[in-house]
């Protein structure tokens, strides 16, 4: 899986703790079967267990791929911003949602029998809480004197 770059400022304990929240919403909710995390330019940041690693890369290129779409037919339309988007297929659906922080895109797929309300609300929780840990956008530059700031290498 490609590591997201420097500018996400994401150690390798936060892409941990993330993964680890990714599979544990998995098995929270009932029917979801996948789910990953990419940021709009489609750079991996999490995924639960059952994605292929070796898939993990272009499943997330397809996923910012997907929105991007989404997003340009809205502006098309003059509809507004896309807030969540559902693909019913053969063996389940994918839901496409953005965290609220707007720069981190999630996919889960579910099985045929699931609540689109339930997983659209419990990922809004799932962006909310972890939507700090994944910001990709620029920090807010620490205030203080130099000798009060921490050390970054």
């Amino acid at each position: 899986m490609t590591q997201p770059l420097l500018l996400h400022r994401t150690t390798a304990q936060q892409q941990d703790l993330f993964n680890q929240l990714l599979d544990t919403f998995a098995d929270t909710v009932p029917h979801v079967m996948h789910a990953a995390a990419a940021t709009a330019d489609g750079i991996p940041l999490a995924a639960t267990r059952s994605v292929d690693e070796a898939n993990r890369d272009q499943l997330c290129a397809s996923i910012s791929s997907t929105m991007a779409v989404l997003e340009s037919t809205a502006q098309l339309l003059k509809a507004g911003p896309v807030i969540n988007h559902l693909t019913n297929m053969d063996s389940g659906s994918t839901i496409y949602q953005r965290a609220r922080n707007g720069l981190v895109i999630f996919m889960v797929m579910v099985a045929e029998q699931f609540d689109p309300a339930q997983v659209q609300f419990e990922l809004e929780r799932l962006g909310d809480r972890i939507g700090e840990i994944l910001n990709p956008g620029l920090r807010a530059v620490p205030t203080g004197t130099p000798h009060q700031l921490p050390y970054r290498a």
